[in-house]
């Protein structure tokens, strides 16, 4: 539904806003902040909070996580920048699909300047490369399953509006076939299958679990050393809740085909999981007319 994405993509941009609140300053001299911000632009200043906390840690900064983000944004407001920091991992924070190049933040009067790296996993038709849609519908994984459309993410991966830093480098990735059967050899599955696993499952595949699957562990359905091979049709994404939940109480399932699974509890109770959720099996108790 195309039309149904843009309106919601305008009624969205509609909604924007960014305040600091002075008005209720406590007692310790703090202020609260609020905002609705665009997907792209929350992702990159998550990013760049992170950093910000990582640097003030290395720095020998012993506060907690949340006081070294609050510290972080201060830093970023002043344009200071706590330490020459860069990341040898070139991927950010689990779920993002946005990284900030080179140092998080700049000093006032540095020539250097943040741009966005934007990595795409594109499943489109033919038609939608022919027509240039800008209202197509687009799902985005880190932004829990949502729609979005085209046009929204041809926007991220250009320069953004009243900005002279945008989107510097682009990457697609290989396309996967997700109903293909890749194997590893060993009890870690390779990259390539593990992508495969995520990028079929998108979430936890315990029934109503909505945990993303890049944050999940790769679980063998059959186990590894019941001979469960390390496959495409023996994997399966579960958060470490309900993969314990399955190891430990008598959950089972089975894989019917690839992302579809058929639940069972320890009651017998059935419920079927796919991508599009899940679907209680179990029919209601219904007693019997008498007689």
């Amino acid at each position: 539904m195309p039309e149904l994405a843009a309106e919601q993509r305008d009624r969205s941009a509609e909604q924007r806003y960014f305040t600091i609140d002075h008005d209720q300053v406590s007692f310790a001299g703090t202020s609260r902040v609020h905002g609705e911000l665009d997907l792209a632009d929350a992702i990159d200043l998550d990013d760049a909070v992170r950093r910000g906390a990582e640097q003030l840690a290395a720095l020998g900064n012993e506060e907690s996580l949340d006081v070294r983000r609050s510290l972080a944004v201060g830093m970023l407001a002043r344009g200071e920048q706590a330490l020459e920091f860069e990341s040898q991992n070139p991927v950010v924070s689990a779920g993002s699909t946005t990284q900030l190049i080179g140092s998080t933040t700049r000093r006032a009067g540095s020539t250097t300047q943040n741009a966005r790296d934007v990595v795409l996993y594109v499943h489109l038709s033919e038609d939608a490369l022919r027509t240039s849609d800008r209202n197509a519908p687009a799902w985005v994984e880190n932004a829990g399953g949502h729609l979005v459309t085209a046009g929204q993410v041809a926007e991220w991966c250009g320069v953004s509006a009243g900005s002279t830093t945008g989107t510097t480098k682009i990457t697609v990735r290989p396309v996967l076939d997700l109903a293909a059967t890749l194997q590893s050899t060993g009890y870690q599955p390779s990259p390539t299958l593990t992508e495969q696993v995520e990028l079929r499952d998108r979430t936890c595949v315990f029934p109503w679990c909505q945990r993303p699957a890049r944050s999940c562990d790769r679980d063998h359905i059959v186990p590894w050393e019941s001979g469960g091979p390390t496959s495409s049709d023996n994997l399966a994404a579960l958060c470490r809740r309900h993969h314990r939940l399955k190891t430990h109480s008598g959950w089972t399932y089975t894989m019917l085909t690839p992302g579809e699974y058929l639940w069972r509890s320890p009651h017998g109770h059935a419920w079927l999981r796919d991508r599009t959720g899940t679907t209680d099996l179990n029919q209601d108790t219904v007693e019997p007319p008498e007689r």
